[in-house]
Formats: structure tokens, sequence, C-alpha cells
């Protein structure tokens, strides 16, 4: 019998970061996640503090009505409002008094 040889890998992932992984091999993948804000910023079934938090759920539900709502003009003003948007959203991130993640 061959044993096998085990290459053990711990990655962090700090809060707030876009990630994903690809397992090349048998792996195994756990997701630890605190519960630091206070519990009204939670949906209250999260039981894990995993989901998009209950004003950032809001606001991509209103986002996709926009979408929704711009995706039927017509073609060159559909391209315009969109930058528009975009140019709204960077513009709110980066003229914030306050720019730090809420604590």
């Amino acid at each position: 019998l061959r044993r096998k040889k085990f290459v053990y890998v711990v990655a962090f992932f700090a809060a707030l970061w876009f990630h994903n992984t690809l397992a090349l091999t048998t792996c195994v993948n756990v997701n630890v996640f605190w519960r630091h804000l206070d519990a009204d910023n939670y949906n209250s079934k999260d039981l894990y503090g995993n989901h998009d938090l209950v004003l950032a759920s809001k606001a991509f539900s209103s986002l996709r009505h926009v979408i929704s709502s711009l995706d039927a003009l017509p073609s060159p003003y559909r391209e315009f409002y969109y930058l528009r948007a975009e140019e709204s959203l960077k513009f709110a991130s980066n003229h914030r008094e306050d720019s730090s993640p809420a604590s």
C-alpha cells in the first residue's frame, strides 16, 4: 500500500474581500464568519452572518429594479444612463464623510 501525501494550505481572507477558490484535488473548505455588528444589521434568519446585510440586500433589490428600468430604454440611451449610474455610485463612494467600514 502507498501512503498518500497531503499538503495543507490555510488561506485567510479578510472581511469584505471578494474571493473564490478552485480545488484541483480533494479538498476541505471551511468558511468562518463573525457577526460583529448590531443584530439589526443582519437578517433574522442569517445564523452565521454570511448573508448580505439587511440594508445592502434592500439596496441590491433597488438596483435590480434600476437595471430592469434601464434595460427598457433604447440602446444608445441605455448605455448613457448605465454610465451615468456608474459614475453616480463612484462619486457617492468617494465622497462619504466616513469612508471607513461600519464597526
